[in-house]
């Protein structure tokens, strides 16, 4: 009886080793499928990432060319006639469209621009001290583009802040509509 019994507990435990051995089996299966998915999960993640790299780097030169023919439309309605540009340069920070102009006494301008899809009182404080310092008007100088300086902000959608960072600093502001603040004056070259 008691041999009986033992082998009856024996071939349960089999029987739950078996049952235990399926679900590992199961379990692994699933684990490896978990596997997999993450892998494509994470290959996806970075096909969006890269798909979102271009699509933000195309609104930005999009936003820049923009930027670019409304500026000139500005300059070119003020009398000045464009001499050259737009270009942008890189220096420390870039410097998104430049114009060569000249105004109707014949004397030689740089407008100088930055652009943004979205403009705040930031964006236009920084710029403005950007243009400002030594430093930049120097290497503006060293490419090619001497002072004085016009100096505008862009921006696709310019929330009230811009407006009044635009007019405390001096900087031109244009939006999609045209030229909303003019520039205080000139910025003298470096």
């Amino acid at each position: 009886e008691a041999q009986r019994r033992t082998e009856e507990r024996v071939g349960r435990l089999e029987t739950a080793m078996a049952e235990l051995a399926e679900a590992q089996r199961r379990t692994e299966e699933r684990v490896g499928r978990l596997e997999i998915a993450i892998e494509k999960l994470a290959e996806a993640q970075e096909n969006t990432w890269s798909k979102l790299a271009r699509i933000d780097e195309r609104i930005g030169v999009s936003t820049e060319q923009e930027a670019a023919d409304m500026l000139g439309y500005v300059l070119r309605h003020k009398g000045y006639e464009i001499l050259s540009g737009p270009f942008n340069l890189h220096l420390n920070s870039e410097i998104d469209v430049i114009y060569t102009v000249q105004d109707v006494a014949g004397r030689r301008l740089t407008a100088v621009l930055e652009a943004k899809t979205r403009l705040g009182y930031s964006v236009v404080e920084r710029w403005a001290q950007a243009v400002r310092s030594e430093g930049l008007r120097r290497r503006l100088a060293e490419n090619g583009f001497e002072g004085p300086y016009l100096v505008y902000v862009y921006g696709m959608r310019a929330d009230p802040s811009s407006y009044e960072a635009a007019k405390k600093f001096g900087v031109g502001l244009i939006t999609d509509r045209g030229e909303q603040i003019e520039p205080a004056g000139e910025i003298p070259a470096s």
